[in-house]
């Protein structure tokens, strides 16, 4: 789930992300995650030469496509509200849960949120998101490793 609240645009982010790729002289595509404290201090977590699963804060319309070819479009976040992929949550939080308590936290936390797979104009997304789980489900138990092992198998560099 996202940690970062507001209303899209977070001038300090803006600032910091401007300033170091200017400062780097960097072009192509870079990707930062922050964390927001409860006391609103903001901090960078991560960064990435590429775009990640952050791209689901955009509102990417029609302008998204754009942006690859015209440098002066931007893309501001929306984060009006949490947003997490669901289903992973569900398949990834569930087997700590340990007591009634967690159990009620998690639902009512993912309730907050909004699914950043499903579409009310485009189901099919997260159908197929269940397919791939199946896969995920089906290669694990036949390799004996685990259903995170496998979904990352793909994108994991071990050295």
């Amino acid at each position: 789930m996202s940690t970062v609240r507001g209303s899209g645009h977070i001038p300090e982010i803006y600032n910091f992300v401007t300033e170091y790729v200017r400062e780097h002289n960097f072009t192509g595509q870079i990707a930062f995650d922050f964390i927001q404290d409860k006391k609103g201090n903001i901090y960078v977590i991560e960064c990435n030469p590429r775009g990640t699963s952050g791209l689901h804060f955009f509102k990417h319309e029609n302008n998204f496509p754009n942006v690859f070819s015209d440098p002066s479009i931007q893309l501001i976040p929306d984060i009006v509200r949490y947003k997490a992929l669901k289903l992973a949550v569900y398949c990834f939080a569930l087997p700590k849960i340990r007591s009634f308590i967690d159990f009620r936290n998690l639902f009512k936390n993912l309730r907050q949120c909004q699914d950043i797979i499903y579409d009310k104009q485009d189901k099919m997304p997260a159908l197929y998101q269940l397919y791939s789980l199946m896969v995920i489900l089906i290669k694990s138990v036949v390799t004996f490793k685990s259903p995170l092992a496998i979904s990352t198998q793909d994108i994991e560099y071990d050295g």
